[in-house]
């Protein structure tokens, strides 16, 4: 396949968040499709992921080795093939990568670590309206209007897909945070799908779960299940895709299997008094062959190549 040609349209601008002193970094991609309806890949990056001259500077051997096939600028690329009816890829930058290598998306999360991680949960609503806010300022940017988003986060990115997830109950069952509901709405009616490429998070939680201490009656879901029952009423499909260098971390294959089996779960619930259009899938990836942690961490990055998030 030949490549695209895509002219960066935002590069490294501030975008003015869910108030006037937050501040995200975008870099942004014109493609060549030309939609009366436009529609935005949103990525939120992995660890190492800078632009193409960033990464061949840096003085780590890994991240000048990645820089030719996984800078932004080539997976920009990668997303613009894979999402053919893509008008931009967005990228939302994390506040700061520490030490150029670990991504910290401090504007959609309260609890990381010095590498980044989130080590639990949000207690405010943070991650749903600096999206909704950072989306529309982005559009309005750009001078475009019912722009429709597809959410991927790649490894590290997939802490704001979780955090997002994580503040559902919150937001439903919060009266403290009651006057975000219709920003969620707003939101997730305007997703057309959502992408979990290989999260990582080191030995903490990679996948979202329906948290105990976030339910208090039988009439109360968890936060799998709230994102299950938006997901349901907007339409919106789910694909997660794994490789072993996430995998057989901890207890990843525990976590991503409570993820699927509660997510699938209240589809199903729902599905029993009314027509439901969405769903959860899991895709694997390199899992075929005996590898060295070498070759796992290689194929880590090489699923933002490899994955076919329409097959």
């Amino acid at each position: 396949m030949q490549k695209r040609i895509l002219e960066r349209v935002i590069s490294d601008i501030d975008i003015i968040g869910r108030s006037s002193n937050i501040f995200n970094k975008i870099l942004c991609f014109a493609t060549t499709v030309k939609n009366t309806a436009p529609q935005f890949v949103v990525y939120f990056q992995g660890d190492m992921q800078n632009t193409f001259s960033e990464m061949q500077s840096h003085q780590d051997d890994h991240v000048n080795e990645a820089a030719s096939e996984y800078s932004l600028e080539s997976t920009a690329t990668y997303l613009s093939e894979k999402f053919s009816d893509a008008t931009h890829i967005v990228m939302i930058r994390p506040s700061h990568l520490e030490e150029g290598i670990f991504a910290k998306f401090s504007n959609f999360t309260e609890h990381i670590d010095e590498t980044g991680c989130i080590n639990k949960p949000n207690t405010e609503v943070i991650a749903i309206p600096e999206l909704y806010s950072v989306l529309q300022n982005v559009s309005n940017h750009l001078q475009v209007t019912s722009v429709r988003y597809i959410l991927c986060g790649f490894s590290k990115g997939c802490s704001v897909l979780n955090s997002l997830v994580d503040e559902l109950p919150l937001v439903y069952y919060n009266k403290s945070f009651a006057n975000h509901q219709s920003t969620c709405d707003k939101l997730w009616s305007s997703i057309d799908e959502f992408h979990w490429l290989d999260s990582g998070n080191s030995q903490y939680q990679h996948y979202p779960n329906d948290k105990d201490n976030l339910v208090s009656t039988d009439q109360q879901y968890g936060a799998v299940s709230l994102f299950a029952v938006l997901c349901s009423k907007y339409f919106v499909p789910v694909k997660v895709y794994v490789s072993p260098y996430t995998f057989e971390r901890g207890q990843v294959p525990e976590q991503l299997s409570v993820f699927k089996q509660q997510f699938n779960s209240m589809i199903e619930r729902l599905a029993q008094t009314r027509s439901v259009q969405s769903s959860l899938e899991v895709k694997w990836y390199f899992f075929k062959d005996k590898l060295k942690f070498d070759q796992k961490f290689r194929n880590h990055f090489k699923v933002l190549k490899e994955f076919q998030p329409n097959k």
